[in-house]
C-alpha cells in the first residue's frame, strides 16, 4: 500500500479501479479509497464453499460477505465476477451462486461458464470425463469472438449452461429493484453515463446474439 499512502501525501486526486481478491481487509480498503479507487474488479465465484474449495479458491463465504459490506460502507463499487459449471457445481449450486449474488449484491455482475483452459486442473477433469465438446481451439469463439461454451455436463449440456448464464445476467440486471438501486447509487452526471453507457452496450450485445441464433436456427 506504498502508492497509496504516496498518493495521499502527495495530495494527488486520481480515480482508479483495480482487480483484487475478497480477502482484503478493511484498512487496505479504506487506504485504497483515501487513495481515489473508485471500484473494485472481485471474483466471488461462486456461492457454495465445497465449490470454492474443490476449485482450491483459497477463499470463504464469509470472506465475500465482509468485503461486500466494506466496500459498501466504504462507498467503493464493486464489479463480482461468478462461474457456473465449476468443478462440483451442479443446478443447485448455481441457484446457490445466484442467490449469493443477490445476498452481495455487487453494483455491478457477471456470470460466466468455466473454461477448460488447457493445462488447467478444470481442463483435466473436463477431458478425463469426456465432457469436452471440443479440443479444436479454432471452436472456442462465436462469430462475435466470445468464448463458447465448451463443456458438457451430467446435469446440462453446453447450450443449456449458456441459456442459464444468460438467463442470470437478465435476472439480475432487469430487476426492478437493481434498477432502482442503480439509479439511486448514480446520482451523479458521470456515474449515470457510465451506466447508460454498460447497460446500452450489453442490450445491443444480447439484441445482437438473438438475431444471430435466430438465422441461425432458420
Amino acid at each position: 500500500m506504498e502508492v497509496c499512502d504516496e498518493i495521499i501525501e502527495r495530495g494527488l486526486k486520481p480515480i482508479w479501479s483495480c482487480n483484487t481478491r475478497v480477502d482484503l481487509d478493511y484498512e487496505t480498503m479504506a487506504k485504497m479509497k483515501g487513495a481515489g479507487c473508485r471500484l473494485l474488479v472481485c471474483g466471488y465465484e461462486s456461492g457454495n464453499q465445497e465449490v470454492l474449495d474443490k476449485t482450491k479458491k483459497g477463499i470463504t463465504l464469509e470472506q465475500s460477505r465482509n468485503f461486500a459490506r466494506y466496500a459498501r460502507d466504504l462507498d467503493i463499487k464493486v464489479f463480482g465476477c461468478f462461474m457456473i459449471g465449476l468443478t462440483g457445481d451442479n443446478l443447485e449450486t448455481i441457484n446457490q451462486t445466484y442467490e449469493f449474488a443477490k445476498e452481495v449484491y455487487p453494483d455491478m455482475c457477471f456470470f460466466q461458464q468455466a473454461v477448460p483452459f488447457p493445462g488447467t486442473e478444470f481442463y483435466n477433469w473436463a477431458r478425463d470425463n469426456d465432457y469436452l465438446i471440443t479440443e479444436d481451439y479454432s471452436h472456442w469463439l462465436n462469430d462475435e469472438g466470445y468464448l463458447n461454451c465448451l463443456v458438457d455436463y451430467p446435469y446440462a449440456s453446453h447450450e443449456e449452461i449458456e441459456k442459464i448464464r444468460d438467463n442470470l445476467m437478465s435476472k439480475y440486471y432487469f430487476s426492478f429493484t437493481y434498477i432502482v438501486k442503480t439509479f439511486l447509487a448514480n446520482l451523479t452526471w458521470e456515474e449515470f453515463k457510465r451506466n447508460v453507457r454498460g447497460g446500452t452496450q450489453y442490450i445491443s450485445f444480447r439484441i445482437k446474439k438473438f438475431f444471430h441464433k435466430s438465422s441461425e436456427e432458420q
